[in-house]
């Protein structure tokens, strides 16, 4: 800008006399001001062009954030839907099972069939939230309203915590149900089925009331029957606050 300044000023002295002089460099100088002023004006549409592009950007992550996490709460409502009916399945089997258990005279045949038909499982509720595990570590929490961020993060913490619970009702059945698997030949059992003999040490043991392994057997069921009722119960809670995030982001208002 000074050596522009110069030039003009080098110019006229060189080329006017100094009354010309005066007002060639009044008119310089009007229009150095005025291309001053257009750059400053461009600098300044320049920018708010950029930051009219950023806001879109962020709005539009936004955006695919909040519907992709409705879309996964909507998945684990379904799932966990699922999950309620094979959990009461699996109740209602053990339970036919306790009932006949505690009847005071027993055919062990029948009590050995309803033992086999009892339905088993160790799984898990597994959630396909994975947006909000993103937003967490990416750090695009930032986009959403005080509101909902706070939603968010209690949902997330609810459920980590359950989860953790859930866990830790599943590693308590895994040992019981080892300690009862010690004690038979897993060769012949039921579920695995793999020989048609019996180890002569515990043969016919599901045909003895007093066997040692039936107390394992009624333990590894109590602790099923337990687990299940435990998770019916996380499951529904679980669910109770998935309703409520997603009400909580498909409020239309970002703010």
């Amino acid at each position: 800008m000074i050596k522009f300044f110069r030039k003009i000023r080098q110019r006229l002295l060189t080329e006017n006399p100094p009354a010309r002089r005066a007002g060639k460099f009044s008119k310089y100088l009007l229009y150095a001001v005025g291309e001053i002023a257009l750059v400053m004006i461009g600098i300044l549409l320049a920018l708010q062009v950029n930051n009219q592009n950023e806001l879109r950007k962020s709005n539009n992550l936004y955006k695919s954030y909040e519907l992709n996490i409705i879309s996964e709460l909507k998945t684990d409502l379904l799932q966990l839907k699922e999950r309620d009916s094979l959990i009461k399945i699996r109740i209602a089997t053990i339970e036919d099972y306790v009932v006949y258990y505690n009847k005071d005279s027993l055919d062990m045949t029948i009590l050995k069939t309803k033992a086999d038909s009892t339905r088993t499982f160790l799984g898990f509720f597994s959630t396909s939230t994975y947006s909000i595990q993103d937003l967490v570590t990416t750090g695009n929490l930032k986009l959403f309203s005080t509101q909902k961020r706070n939603a968010i993060l209690k949902y997330k913490n609810y459920t980590d915590g359950l989860a953790v619970a859930e866990f830790k009702s599943l590693e308590a059945v895994d040992k019981v149900s080892l300690d009862f698997k010690k004690e038979i030949d897993i060769l012949y059992d039921y579920d695995y089925d793999y020989s048609k003999k019996e180890h002569s040490t515990v043969k016919n043991w599901e045909y003895n009331i007093d066997a040692p392994q039936m107390r394992l057997r009624n333990n590894r069921l109590a602790y099923y029957l337990r687990l299940y009722e435990k998770q019916g119960r996380i499951y529904k809670s679980i669910a109770k606050e998935t309703k409520a995030l997603k009400a909580v982001l498909e409020n239309n208002k970002k703010g």
